[in-house]
């Protein structure tokens, strides 16, 4: 779809910009594009990954880094692998963190304690 169809519905649209959440993007667009790539595992642990997977996506991020009007990553330590990586202009890079529910706390060192013997089991 994010290479077929997807160009006609956005130039129906009449949309100004588009925001790709997974690192890709079409490979023709008639807008410009923020690209979120929310990690680089597969070129520091490409192990954890088919050899299909790692070819796929080391080619469609390193595309996004050379297209895309902003990249969006969710850290500073992601922005600047990605500066570092693929020879990114600062200017081109803006950090978007995630959006925590406040639900969402951090354990108390005793219950992660507990949790990481849990673990071990």
């Amino acid at each position: 779809f994010e290479n077929t169809l997807f160009r006609s519905v956005v130039a129906r649209q009449r949309l100004d910009c588009i925001h790709h959440l997974f690192g890709t993007m079409p490979f023709v667009g008639p807008v410009p594009s923020v690209v979120t790539i929310l990690d680089l595992m597969v070129f520091s642990r490409p192990g954890d990954f088919s050899l299909t997977k790692q070819l796929y996506l080391r080619f469609m991020y390193r595309r996004a880094a050379r297209n895309a009007a902003v990249l969006a990553p969710m850290s500073m330590t992601t922005a600047h692998h990605i500066q570092g990586l693929f020879n990114v202009p600062a200017e081109r890079v803006q950090v978007v963190r995630a959006g925590i529910g406040a639900h969402f706390v951090r354990e108390s060192d005793d219950r992660l304690e507990l949790a990481a013997q849990f673990r071990r089991y």
